[in-house]
C-alpha cells in the first residue's frame, strides 16, 4: 500500500480526459495492481477499464514489434499491437504495464511517444490517441532498499534511495516524461488486518447466510502473511498466494468451502 507519505503522494487527474503516466515501485503484494483496479472503477466506472501486460514478455528485441504491430509484409502484420490494439478498441482506459524494467531498451522508444506526445503510431501507421489513458507502470527495483528503511520516518529520504536505484536502470528522459513516481511500503500488521476484513465483508456478501464461522480472521491473516526477519511484507510475500487463491483460503477457513 502506499506509505503514510506527506501529503499530497500523487495527483489523479480531476476528469479521466486528462493524460498522465505514474511509475508505481516496490515489493511484490504491496497492491500497486489493486491500486490500479481502483483506478479503472474510479475514472471509467469498471474494472474491465483496466488493461494490463506483462513487460517481461518484451525482453527480447525482436519483440518489440508486438507491443504496436509488426510492419507492413512481416509475420503478423495483420494481428495489430499488443498495446496500440488495446487503447485503440478502448480509447479511455488504465494501462498497466507490469514490471516494466524488464522490457527491452527498445521498448522505452516506444513508451517515450506515449509519455511525451500521447499519441503512438502503430504498425499499420495509423496514430493511437493515448490522451485519455492513465498510463501505470510497476517495477519491483528498489525492494530490498524499501525493505530495510521501511521504518523510516522521513519517506522523501526513502523514495530517494529509491529513485537512485531506478535512475541507475531507466533512461533519464524516460524518468522525467512521468508525472509521478510513487514508492510503496511494504505491509504491515494494520494493513493486513484490514485488507483481510474488506475480503471477509465481500465473501459474506456473495456466500450463502449461516456460512460465516466468526473468527479473528484478522490476526490469523497477519500471522499467515506477516514475514519473518527475512523480509516479504505482502500478501503475496512469504506464503506467495495469488489473489484468487487468497480468497480460497479465506473461504475454506472462515465459510467452511472445501
Amino acid at each position: 500500500m502506499p506509505s503514510d507519505a506527506p501529503e499530497p503522494v500523487f495527483q489523479i487527474p480531476p476528469v479521466p480526459t486528462a493524460h498522465s503516466s505514474f511509475l508505481f515501485l516496490g515489493p511484490t503484494g504491496v497492491g500497486k495492481t489493486e491500486l490500479c483496479k481502483a483506478l479503472a472503477e474510479f475514472l471509467f466506472d469498471t474494472e474491465e477499464a483496466l488493461v494490463r501486460i506483462d513487460m517481461s514478455e518484451f525482453m527480447e528485441k525482436h519483440l518489440v514489434a508486438r507491443m504496436i504491430g509488426a510492419p507492413p509484409g512481416y509475420v503478423g502484420y495483420d494481428e495489430g499491437g499488443y498495446l496500440s490494439e488495446a487503447v485503440r478498441r478502448r480509447p479511455y482506459s488504465v494501462i498497466l504495464l507490469e514490471e516494466v524494467e524488464k522490457a527491452q531498451s527498445d521498448v522505452f522508444n516506444v513508451l517515450l511517444q506515449v509519455l511525451d506526445d500521447g499519441r503512438l503510431t502503430d504498425g499499420h501507421g495509423r496514430t493511437v490517441d493515448f490522451r485519455n489513458t492513465v498510463v501505470v507502470m510497476t517495477s519491483n527495483l528498489g525492494s530490498q532498499l524499501i525493505q530495510e528503511l521501511s521504518g523510516e520516518e522521513n519517506y522523501l529520504r526513502m523514495k530517494a534511495a529509491v529513485m537512485e536505484v531506478a535512475g541507475q536502470h531507466f533512461r533519464p528522459e524516460f524518468i522525467n516524461g512521468l508525472d509521478e513516481i510513487v514508492v510503496f511500503h511494504p505491509l504491515g500488521k494494520e494493513q493486513i488486518r484490514a485488507i483481510t476484513d474488506i475480503q471477509i465483508d465481500y465473501l459474506r456478501r456473495q456466500v450463502p447466510a449461516g456460512r460465516y464461522r466468526p473468527g479473528r480472521c484478522g490476526e490469523w491473516a497477519v500471522n499467515f502473511y506477516l514475514p519473518g526477519p527475512s523480509g516479504g511484507g505482502g500478501l503475496r510475500g512469504k506464503a506467495k498466494v495469488p489473489h484468487s487463491e487468497w480468497l480460497e483460503v479465506l473461504l475454506h477457513k472462515f465459510f467452511g468451502f472445501e
